[in-house]
């Protein structure tokens, strides 16, 4: 008997189905930025005045992946905006937006980006957004459909019957991303920025909620990057920021990359 035929064969190997998740036509402009300014209460109404708000949370990801077949998640940023503590009067306007990063690679490949992350440190949300009731949770992103789409190959099924609604509302490049977390939080900002954009638009024709606005904008402008001292090795990182923070003055050709999504709670 030779020794072949006590070899053992190896199974095939198994190739994860991919995903056919499909995902909503995006709202139109307008319906987009009347979403937005619903949910942080920019466009005060009559039925505003009478009924309670519902609470919603911002949620801005950012994935770095592997581009393969099957593509493997390197890291994961995360950044939050809960509109329930704009209205908390104890909260600080540098506290309201919290960022994450979390990564899933060996500690060799991410030691760069993990000293890249200006916005704070590796954590678990203390309310995970799964458990909370009667929250509207608004799925933000730059470019979020491939994000979407790689989580989708990574973990089918992970977005069905949950997507509600989709909406596109602007793109602008700028140098100093690839670091989840970093782009999570400024693509965050650059969302509320443009929202601001659209107000100001419109504002001749409908009357806008000036203190809310200004309470955001103080929010946006005052979460600064922790890592932005008074020192010179510093100041390519602060040149970046300032960059960052005239995104939303300059977003020009609306309707082209950034995406968000609206989640249902109840499923």
């Amino acid at each position: 008997m030779t020794t072949n035929q006590h070899a053992v064969r190896k199974p095939p190997a198994v190739i994860p189905k991919m995903s056919t998740y499909i995902m909503p036509q995006p709202l139109s402009k307008q319906e987009s930025f009347a979403l937005i300014s619903k949910c942080l209460d920019l466009l005060p109404s009559a039925a505003s005045e009478t009924s309670p708000k519902q609470r919603t949370i911002f949620l801005s990801i950012d994935i770095e992946s592997t581009p393969r077949a099957q593509p493997r998640v390197n890291e994961v940023g995360v950044s939050i905006l809960d509109t329930a503590d704009l209205s908390s009067p104890t909260k600080p306007c540098s506290q309201t937006i919290k960022s994450h990063n979390f990564r899933t690679r060996p500690k060799y490949w991410y030691s760069k980006p993990t000293k890249s992350f200006l916005f704070g440190t590796r954590g678990r949300h203390p309310n995970p957004l799964y458990e909370s009731e009667g929250v509207q949770v608004v799925l933000v992103g730059h470019e979020v459909r491939v994000d979407m789409k790689i989580m989708e190959d990574c973990f089918p099924g992970i977005w069905e019957n949950t997507v509600i609604s989709a909406l596109d509302i602007g793109k602008e490049e700028y140098r100093g991303l690839h670091c989840g977390g970093n782009d999570a939080n400024h693509t965050l900002k650059a969302l509320l920025l443009t929202a601001f954009q659209h107000v100001d638009a419109n504002v001749e024709r409908q009357p806008v909620n000036e203190q809310r606005i200004e309470l955001i904008e103080r929010v946006v402008r005052s979460c600064v990057p922790i890592m932005l001292k008074d020192a010179p090795q510093f100041e390519r990182k602060r040149k970046q920021w300032d960059n960052v923070k005239d995104v939303g003055e300059s977003l020009d050709d609306l309707g082209v990359g950034w995406s968000e999504l609206i989640f249902n709670p109840s499923l």
